[in-house]
């Protein structure tokens, strides 16, 4: 900062000085000689050259500055002492709570073998992206879409909209995303598309989840993949919130490690499972301080477009089954169209062929035991005032 502010003030003087006196020295001497005509010039030129070099690295560091604010922010949340966090294996029939926090290193959490755990030496970012499988890829790019998002993005007639404020997630990137690789998906053609899908999208999610536990007073919250979502920490909960994460041991291990000194305004549990056995995982979940017999919020973000229509319906109906009355849920949804543009640029590797349209998805949920409404992208459009080409949907469900 004392560095910036002196090449601030060199600038400064050097602007003053070339509009003064230095102006004039760029005037011809009227003498005949040559020599002393230009040998007050130099002087002046070198100067000015030199006061826009300093003019281009002040906007540089304005720039970099910008969003290292961001980041700064979060290192005064950081803390030594361990969080309220847990990390608990739940695969298969072999899971059992452990108390270890996250960030710890070891402990229950992360006992899946080499996906799971990673040697001080293997710590690299170009190491860790290696381990993740495409879909586990894709939520550390969604995770940096939403580090986009929070420097606003453009909409139609507004030159950029702020909805969303995420300085946790650029831990995570600094941590899975070799740099690289970051540069090229900043640059690709659906960029600014899907952008503006997971700005709207989380903006969307974050007020239903906040009306929902703030208004309503529900205070357990499941979170089926959650893959590298920082809701937990960037969002203010109600005292006695829980939060319980579900997610492979790799995303979890990678995500204990990027933010598990950092604090939670709520108590948070991250355990290793999935869709395919979330009915298993669900009941282990009492062992960490689940009650089904309250009304539950339900997060279902971008995982639906990764299911077989069979286990869509299992997934929802299974959420149905372990939870009481009066449960709330959020999904998001997307429409063929989004596959197709994904295809066209090489990037349909994680999602499945039998992508369903939404209002089939739409008549699974409420099979299920929902009472589900869904907000269509001309109503997300004329609210956020941007394009979202039809590729998103967002379902609000009540449990019967």
């Amino acid at each position: 900062m004392q560095a910036y502010l002196a090449t601030k003030m060199l600038a400064t003087f050097g602007s003053a000085y070339m509009l003064t006196g230095g102006c004039r020295s760029l005037q011809p001497d009227k003498g005949d000689d040559q020599l002393s005509k230009y040998s007050t010039q130099r002087p002046s030129s070198l100067l000015l050259f030199a006061c826009l070099i300093m003019f281009n690295l002040i906007r540089s560091y304005d720039n970099a500055h910008s969003r290292l604010g961001l980041q700064d922010s979060v290192a005064s949340h950081r803390h030594t002492s361990p969080t309220s966090s847990t990390y608990f294996v739940a695969n298969g029939g072999g899971g059992r709570a452990a108390d270890s926090h996250l960030g710890g290193g070891g402990g229950g959490g992360s006992s899946s073998g080499e996906n799971g755990r990673l040697r001080d030496c293997d710590t690299a970012p170009e190491r860790i992206w290696s381990m993740f499988n495409p879909v586990e890829g894709e939520a550390v790019v969604n995770a940096l879409r939403r580090w986009q998002c929070s420097f606003g993005f453009r909409s139609r007639r507004i030159h950029n909209i702020d909805t969303i404020l995420d300085p946790y997630v650029r831990l995570i990137l600094d941590r899975c995303l070799p740099a690289s690789v970051e540069r090229q998906l900043c640059s690709e053609p659906l960029d600014a598309l899907l952008n503006a899908v997971i700005a709207v999208r989380t903006s969307v999610i974050d007020e239903s989840l906040m009306r929902w536990s703030h208004q309503e007073g529900v205070l357990q919250l499941i979170n089926v993949a959650s893959g590298f979502d920082t809701r937990a920490w960037r969002l203010r909960w109600p005292a006695r919130m829980k939060i319980y994460e579900i997610d492979s041991a790799t995303v979890q291990a990678q995500k204990s490690a990027a933010l598990g000194n950092i604090s939670t305004s709520c108590t948070r549990a991250a355990l290793v499972g999935g869709v395919f056995n979330l009915g298993h995982v669900l009941k282990r979940l009492t062992l960490v301080g689940y009650d089904p017999t309250k009304p539950t919020l339900w997060l279902v973000e971008d995982v639906v477009e990764y299911l077989l229509p069979a286990h869509t319906s299992y997934m929802f109906a299974i959420m149905a089954a372990h939870c009481a009355p009066g449960s709330r849920m959020v999904a998001s949804l997307s429409d063929v169209k989004l596959r197709d543009l994904l295809r066209r640029y090489g990037r349909t590797a994680h999602l499945v062929e039998d992508f369903e349209p939404p209002g089939i998805v739409l008549n699974r949920i409420c099979a299920a035991g929902w009472h589900a409404e869904v907000l269509l992208p001309g109503q997300l459009e004329d609210r956020f005032d941007v394009d979202l080409h039809n590729c998103l949907y967002l379902v609000h469900g009540t449990r019967l």
